[in-house]
C-alpha cells in the first residue's frame, strides 16, 4: 500500500512541476467589468513557487485622453489540480495617475488552458479589500508558447544580447542610450575586484557615478559561478534608463529599459559575496526607476522587483555554496 502510494505521488508529481513552470512569467490581456463591454488593458507577471504565487501587476487606462498606469505588488496561491492561480493586489509599487486617483486593488483567481501555439489565463476578478467596492468582472490574459533554448554563452565571458529596438516616449531631457560593449579588461576587473566603491567609476559615456545608499533586496545562494541575468522593465516604458555593476565594475552602461529583457552572463567569484548592483541614471518620466531582474543559475530561477532612484542603488548579493 505504500508503494502504491509513492508510485502516484511520483507519478502524478511531474505534472504539477511542468504546469508552475509553464504560468511563470508574463501574461498580457484585459479585464472587464460584468454588464460591460469595455476592456480594461491589464499586465501581470507571476512566479509560481509550488502553492504560492507572487509578482506584479499593471493596470493601464485612459482618463481625458491621456494614458496612465499603475503598477502592484501582488501575493497569491496556486492549485495544481485545477490549474488555477489566484493572485491579489496589496500595495502600490509605481503610477503616474494624478493626486485625486484613488487605487482600488483587485484579486484576480484564473485558470491555465492552452489553446494550440497559445496559453491563457482566464476567469473573474473581484475586489481585494471588502471596504472598497472595485465592482468585479471577467479577466483573459494570454502569451504565445515560446521554445527556450539551452544558454550558450562562454563562461570565461560577459556578453550582451543586442539591445532591444523597440521606441519609447522618454523626456527631453533623458541622454542617449549607448550599445554597452564589455571588455577584456573590464571582465578582469570584475574577476579581481579592482574596483572599490562606485562613486570611483566613470562610465565610457563620460558619467560619473555618485555615491548612494545601497540597498540589498535579496540575497541568493548559487548552484553554479556562470549566471544568466535578464532585466526589463514591468510597468510603463517611460525612460527609466540604468548601468549594472557587478563586484563594483560595469557591465551595462546606461541601458534603457523597455518591456523586452536585457540579457547577459556573468561568473561569480568563488568565496566571496558577489554583489550585483542597478544604478538609476535616469527615473524616467515616473520615479522611482523599477525593474524586473530575472537570474537563472543553473536549473533555478530568481524573479527580482527592484527600485532605485538617485539617492539609493538597488542590489542583489550572490553567494556560492559554502560560504
Amino acid at each position: 500500500m505504500n508503494a502504491l502510494k509513492l508510485y502516484l505521488a511520483l507519478f502524478f508529481g511531474v505534472p504539477v512541476i511542468s504546469i508552475a513552470q509553464n504560468i511563470s512569467g508574463q501574461w498580457k490581456g484585459s479585464f472587464n467589468e460584468k454588464n460591460s463591454t469595455d476592456a480594461t488593458e491589464y499586465v501581470l507577471e507571476v512566479e509560481v513557487k509550488g502553492k504560492n504565487v507572487e509578482g506584479t501587476s499593471v493596470t493601464y487606462f485612459t482618463i481625458r485622453g491621456k494614458r496612465y498606469f499603475t503598477m502592484c505588488a501582488i501575493t497569491g496561491s496556486y492549485d495544481p489540480a485545477t490549474k488555477t492561480i489566484v493572485a491579489k493586489e496589496i500595495s502600490k509599487v509605481k503610477a503616474n495617475t494624478p493626486d485625486w486617483f484613488n487605487d482600488c486593488f483587485q484579486t484576480h483567481t484564473l485558470t491555465y488552458f492552452k489553446k494550440g501555439e497559445s496559453e491563457e489565463l482566464s476567469g473573474n476578478w473581484k475586489s481585494a479589500r471588502p471596504e472598497e467596492n472595485c465592482g468585479k468582472g471577467t479577466t483573459l490574459l494570454s502569451r504565445k508558447v515560446l521554445v527556450k533554448k539551452k544558454p550558450t554563452a562562454d563562461s570565461h565571458l560577459v556578453k550582451n544580447e543586442k539591445k532591444p529596438t523597440q521606441s519609447a516616449p522618454v523626456t527631453a531631457d533623458v541622454p542617449k542610450v549607448k550599445e554597452e560593449v564589455v571588455t577584456t579588461e573590464t571582465i578582469q576587473d570584475i574577476q579581481s575586484n579592482k574596483v572599490e566603491s562606485i562613486e570611483d567609476i566613470t562610465t565610457e559615456s563620460g558619467n560619473k557615478l555618485e555615491k548612494r545608499v545601497n540597498k540589498i533586496f535579496e540575497t541568493i545562494e548559487l548552484d553554479e559561478e556562470e549566471i544568466y541575468v535578464s532585466i526589463f522593465d514591468n510597468a510603463e516604458v517611460d525612460g527609466d534608463i540604468i548601468t549594472v555593476l557587478f563586484n563594483g565594475a560595469v557591465v551595462l552602461t546606461d541601458q534603457l529599459l523597455s518591456d523586452k529583457p536585457i540579457s547577459f552572463s556573468l561568473k561569480a567569484k568563488k568565496g566571496v559575496s558577489n554583489t550585483l548592483t542597478m544604478y538609476s541614471v535616469n527615473q524616467g518620466k515616473t520615479p522611482p526607476n523599477t525593474a524586473i531582474m530575472r537570474i537563472k543559475n543553473g536549473e533555478t530561477y530568481h524573479k527580482i522587483l527592484l527600485s532605485a532612484d538617485d539617492k539609493q542603488n538597488a542590489s542583489i548579493v550572490l553567494k556560492t555554496k559554502g560560504q
